[in-house]
């Protein structure tokens, strides 16, 4: 084994990481996620956070009723406008792999609340569910979603060079864009589709859960971006973020990036839950 290299599976684990992605992932399914959630594991560097997100999903993959998982690449992309169509078309994917027809049983936690989950899972009411997603077209929504934020930050940052303010910019936009956006989302405001989205998600019987690995490796400019952007999105029901990261490092990149006073200050406004790598797991 490459003492280097993250490994990535559990069979490879010689320093006690396992147990330790076994209760994150645990973590992960018992948070309820009706409004969205964000994980950050924090650690500095060589901590082993990358072996054990790596972990952490196979674990998450193992578990009942497996949660869609995504591994959100940001460095991949290279024009940093284009990182909102990329996340939202992951989450188009996926979305696209969950049954309508599965029993949705996150949040039951009494013996009421699971008897009710497996009737509504059951008959009528699985075609009901499937009919309704089919109807939602949530996979076309999450890109068209995609491709319209995407692009009002583009013509925001346009606009904003010339001196207009944010709300002419953002009619100028929607103008403008109503050709690019998918079907309907085009005619009507984003704050609504946002809505219409949002209620979507909501009939997934299972959650997505995208992972952010090295996010203190990236570029300032890169690493803020990518913050902005789940922070933006971070309500979405059924959806988590789970971020890697050196909060020292993270924090004076933000500080640098976007002229904030405290860097760690921002970051706790956008992790709901932190999860700290031990210095010694082994």
């Amino acid at each position: 084994m490459d003492g280097d290299r993250p490994i990535k599976r559990i069979e490879d684990d010689r320093l006690g990481f396992a147990p330790i992605a076994s209760q994150l992932a645990q973590s992960i399914l018992d948070q309820g996620a009706r409004d969205g959630l964000v994980f950050g594991v924090e650690g500095k560097w060589g901590s082993g956070k990358s072996t054990l997100i790596n972990l952490t999903i196979v674990s998450l993959q193992q578990a009942p009723h497996a949660p869609e998982v995504i591994e959100f690449s940001p460095w991949l992309v290279g024009n940093r406008d284009d990182l909102l169509q990329y996340l939202f078309d992951e989450l188009a994917v996926a979305a696209t792999r969950i049954d309508p027809t599965e029993v949705d049983t996150v949040d039951t936690t009494t013996c009421l609340q699971k008897l009710r989950a497996w009737v509504l899972g059951s008959g009528l009411d699985q075609l009901r569910r499937k009919q309704i997603l089919k109807e939602s077209a949530i996979a076309k929504k999450l890109r068209a979603f995609g491709t319209l934020s995407g692009g009002l930050s583009k013509v925001a940052k346009a606009v904003g060079a010339l001196g207009v303010p944010w709300a002419d910019s953002l009619a100028i936009g929607m103008e403008k864009l109503g050709d690019v956006a998918a079907g309907s989302f085009a005619s009507t405001s984003l704050s609504k589709r946002k809505a219409e989205l949002v209620e979507a998600l909501k009939l997934l019987p299972r959650r997505i859960v995208v992972f952010v690995d090295d996010l203190d490796r990236l570029e300032p400019r890169e690493a803020s971006e990518v913050l902005r952007l789940i922070r933006a999105v971070a309500d979405f029901p059924n959806v988590i973020y789970v971020m890697s990261y050196d909060v020292e490092v993270v924090a004076k990149t933000l500080e640098k990036a976007i002229q904030v006073d405290d860097g760690k200050a921002y970051l706790e406004k956008i992790v709901q839950v932190s999860f700290k790598v031990p210095s010694s797991p082994w």
